[in-house]
């Protein structure tokens, strides 16, 4: 087992209309569905576009305390947790697993932005 499976996750996905912030043990096959329309029915209206990074937590119950307590945030709240979700080297080590190169995102003048210089690696267009 890797340090990564059995993880519970907090992710947040930038969307055309809006931060999504959900709860999954694989955040990236759970953004496919999202992507894919098969989601929660809110994503179909919000449109996702790009998964930004996860934050692992102890157990489900932790994740979904953590989880409402963050969708209660303003957006530029949000916006720095997503960032320092695509810091931590879990997530690094979990991308990597998954086969991604890792990456990590800055929030700047309302922008995204991967700092490899890529900045489609975590997008699905479906």
């Amino acid at each position: 087992m890797t340090a990564c499976e059995g993880q519970v996750w907090v992710y947040f996905i930038l969307c055309k209309r809006g931060i999504y912030i959900g709860v999954s043990i694989d955040p990236i096959s759970r953004f496919r569905q999202h992507v894919a329309g098969k989601g929660a029915k809110s994503m179909r209206l919000l449109e996702p576009t790009k998964l930004l990074g996860a934050l692992p937590l102890g157990s489900r119950a932790e994740a979904l305390k953590v989880e409402y307590r963050f969708k209660r945030l303003p957006r530029a709240r949000k916006l720095i947790l997503a960032e320092i979700s695509s810091l931590d080297l879990r997530w690094q080590v979990y991308v990597q697993s998954r086969g991604s190169p890792p990456f990590v995102f800055r929030y700047s003048a309302g922008a995204f932005c991967d700092i490899r210089g890529k900045d489609d690696d975590m997008s699905w267009s479906g």
